[in-house]
């Protein structure tokens, strides 16, 4: 990451930083006394006021998150922002089941009446109660529902269901959180109002607009489907006026292809050579129930896309020399970055890991990039004892013989997870920084 791009991120953060100062003033001016009055019942109602909004304000950052969002995208790249979401969609439930639970208990304190009564009497009571018992219903839902697809491994379109059921949840918390009068003054309902406002049009404009007004602009279909290797093939993809359709080398979309089959499926592939405004190119592995299928999509067959996406881009770089590292269909991105910076004559080495040089991907492609004088192709086979080149894995004494001035160049990684995972640890022991190491994971 440049400098632009760090002051544009800690640029978010303090306004994440300042929004959040402002849900803990609101609730300070309407309950935080409370908090220390030495009463349990209203030490009790001011920490779950306190929660409650504290609940409502990351669920908007939970939404804002996945939304696509192409002016908090740019920065964070969506794989960095995915992993965000599902490390705060695990806090939230904790604030959203305290929040009830402590009131119950202030209520029956407060009232001497058991917790069943209290809640009933808060139920039937305050205003927009069983709107927040269903969103909190909801919300564990998604929960349960996340873990099962981490660790069942279920199908990627099972996020999707999330989602909505997200959508529904958070209407559920707007109507609880403005029906009651919690938030005392009017310029607090505004401002809860002005930050739902706020978020509801982005998520409208960048996760549905953006992509129905690009697809139906440029008309994408299908040219043709071409084989790569035994389970590697890449599809074409055509439209009109792709010279005027904006993507970078290394970025990835969400494809979904109408037909009958799959219309209502959608996957992140990225880009497989560099845009030339002719046409677009994916390349797919047969690893998966969808993948395996793919191949067997038509000419013709309309494709829905939403993008581009990703940072993986050489205009994030900081340096003039680079270091593209790819393993197994990871090389795809790579290949598209390598043919960028041939173009613009970089010094490029480009380190590629593969299983059987029968696996390899691009290979002809590759080998012709290297005929550039300031491009160079290096491959390693891991099981292929024929291979008359490098053999075995790509581990730190490799890294350091075949790329001697390893810390002068910007690295380009993308590769499987453990791949991925070793040479970044690889790298940080040789004194690479962070900020000159690029990578996506894609786990949206």
């Amino acid at each position: 990451m440049n400098k632009a791009q760090m002051w544009k991120g800690w640029l978010l953060i303090a306004f994440a930083f300042i929004n959040l100062i402002a849900v803990i003033i609101i609730w300070d001016t309407n309950s935080g006394a409370s908090l220390l009055s030495g009463r349990l019942p209203s030490t009790l109602r001011s920490l779950s006021n306190l929660l409650a909004f504290l609940a409502a304000y990351l669920i908007l950052l939970q939404l804002l998150m996945i939304a696509r969002i192409k002016w908090v995208e740019a920065v964070f790249g969506l794989d960095k922002l995915a992993r965000w979401h599902h490390t705060n969609g695990f806090i939230l439930p904790f604030l959203i089941l305290a929040h009830p639970i402590l009131l119950v208990i202030s209520a029956s304190l407060a009232s001497k009446r058991d917790w069943w009564t209290s809640f009933l009497r808060l139920a039937n009571f305050v205003p927009g109660t069983w709107y927040a018992v269903i969103a909190a219903g909801l919300f564990i839902l998604l929960v349960i529902m996340a873990v099962l697809i981490v660790f069942k491994k279920l199908k990627y379109e099972a996020w999707y269901l999330t989602h909505l059921i997200m959508y529904a949840a958070v209407l559920l918390v707007f109507s609880h959180q403005l029906s009651g009068d919690d938030l005392g003054a009017d310029w607090p309902r505004v401002y809860w109002y002005a930050i739902y406002i706020f978020v509801l049009i982005n998520v409208l404009f960048f996760r549905f607009f953006l992509p129905v007004w690009k697809t139906l602009k440029h008309g994408f279909k299908v040219d043709k489907v071409v084989k790569e290797a035994d389970d590697v093939y890449s599809i074409y993809i055509k439209g009109k006026q792709l010279d005027k359709f904006k993507v970078k080398a290394g970025q990835f979309f969400i494809f979904r292809f109408l037909d009958a089959k799959r219309w209502w499926q959608a996957h992140p592939f990225s880009l497989s050579c560099l845009p030339n405004g002719q046409y677009m190119r994916i390349s797919v592995k047969s690893s998966g129930d969808y993948t395996a299928e793919l191949d067997k999509v038509k000419p013709g067959t309309r494709v829905y896309i939403d993008g581009p996406h990703g940072v993986f881009k050489v205009d994030k770089a900081s340096k003039n020399k680079f270091l593209l590292i790819g393993g197994g269909i990871g090389i795809t991105p790579v290949r598209a970055v390598a043919e960028e910076l041939v173009q613009k004559n970089e010094d490029t080495i480009l380190l590629y890991a593969s299983r059987m040089a029968s696996a390899t991907v691009f290979k002809d492609e590759l080998d012709n990039l290297a005929k550039a004088p300031k491009f160079k192709v290096q491959y390693i086979m891991s099981d292929d004892q024929q291979w008359p080149g490098e053999k075995g894995y790509l581990d730190k004494e490799k890294i350091q013989r075949l790329v001697p001035d390893l810390l002068e160049r910007e690295v380009y990684l993308c590769g499987p997870a453990h791949m991925m995972t070793a040479i970044l640890k690889i790298l940080h022991s040789l004194g690479v920084y962070r900020s000159q190491i690029h990578f996506e994971k894609f786990s949206l």
